[in-house]
């Protein structure tokens, strides 16, 4: 159950290339993440076209700016030919180790994607 579209980090975001998250989120101004663990998903808002491979990160840091970060949780790599409409990306339990902000990094090895969009979101 998707908590709400505060807890987004990115809805139908198109991953042509490497880039962040839409969305950081500030843990502080969330509340405490400890208290209860939640899980973190990454799936696939649409079918992806081309490119080489799709991994992601969960990452933190004290900064905003994410020049020091700590990654909590990371995904394999996919191909294109996995990453169609609905495939997951990453399912995984997250409690422990946040830092003030939080984003989800998309990393793209290889050649770019002519297409393709996920969603990432925390649920219960």
């Amino acid at each position: 159950m998707l908590l709400s579209k505060f807890d987004m980090y990115a809805e139908n975001q198109e991953i042509t290339d490497s880039t962040a998250s839409e969305t950081v989120i500030d843990m502080i101004k969330a509340g405490d993440p400890l208290n209860d663990p939640l899980t973190l998903f990454v799936k696939v808002g649409g079918s992806f076209t081309g490119g080489g491979s799709l991994s992601c990160e969960l990452q933190t840091s004290d900064d905003s700016n994410f020049a020091t970060k700590k990654v909590l949780a990371r995904s394999g790599d996919f191909s294109a030919t996995e990453l169609k409409n609905g495939a997951t990306i990453l399912e995984q339990k997250v409690h422990k180790g946040y830092l003030r902000y939080a984003r989800v990094y998309f990393n793209v090895d290889g050649d770019l994607f002519t297409a393709g969009n996920v969603n990432a979101f925390y649920a219960k």
